[in-house]
């Protein structure tokens, strides 16, 4: 008896709050992301001028917040692009945005496979929907 008695004040508090939408089949409560970015990232693409860059992300993620730090360099260290990352990631989407003085922004957005790997696609100071694969270290 007491068991139903708390499960029906716990589905009452439910429907109290409003975390429940039995219209649409399920809850509303958001999700958090599986896998965090909070780390090092790293990949190599092909610019839309044909040099390939070893790309580097120092991710930080708080809830679906990410910002950090990025870095764009050719094959023998050279820096290109140096600066700061801010985005989102809601699981399993990324949207990450990339900015460096003298540049135009590069946006990066795509998905989080899975702990590991992020499969991106840049656009913008060079790239144009351009894919590459970062792992994390």
């Amino acid at each position: 008896m007491l068991r139903q008695l708390l499960l029906t004040c716990s589905l009452a508090a439910l429907l109290a709050a409003g975390t429940c939408d039995f219209t649409s089949g399920g809850p509303t409560l958001p999700i958090a992301p599986i896998y965090s970015l909070t780390g090092t990232w790293l990949g190599e693409a092909t610019s839309e001028f044909g040099d390939v860059r070893h790309i580097t992300l120092e991710l930080r993620q708080s809830g679906a917040n990410v910002d950090g730090s990025s870095r764009i360099a050719a094959v023998d260290g050279t820096v290109y692009f140096a600066g700061d990352v801010d985005g989102t990631h809601v699981d399993p989407d990324v949207s990450l945005v990339l900015r460096a003085e003298g540049y135009d922004p590069i946006t990066a957005k795509g998905r989080q496979d899975n702990k590991s790997t992020l499969a991106l696609r840049l656009t913008g100071s060079g790239w144009n929907d351009t894919p590459v694969t970062l792992r994390k270290q």
